[in-house]
């Protein structure tokens, strides 16, 4: 059940902030994001790619996606940036 609301969730959110705000399409829309990512490394990686061409917010978040997978499930940087995630849920629904 809960991974059914988590599955209905992650559409929404890409369907509605993602696609129709397109929410970091800006430069203030992604460093609102960067700025909940506890990780410089990471968001040093994104924030230069992000300035250096223009990608969507579909685009950006799979970006972060991706930076978070790099990490071992269950390391200390992971869960680290579990919260961020969760917060920019809540922050963006």
């Amino acid at each position: 059940m809960a991974r059914s609301a988590l599955d209905h969730l992650a559409i929404i959110f890409s369907d509605l902030i993602l696609s129709d705000q397109d929410c970091f399409a800006t430069e203030e829309g992604y460093e609102s994001l960067l700025h909940l990512i506890p990780d410089t490394r990471v968001v040093d990686a994104l924030r230069t790619k992000w300035s250096a061409s223009s990608r969507s917010s579909e685009e950006k978040w799979m970006d972060l996606k991706t930076q978070v997978k790099k990490y071992d499930k269950g390391s200390v940087h992971r869960v680290r940036m579990s919260p961020s995630f969760a917060h920019t849920f809540s922050l963006t629904s």
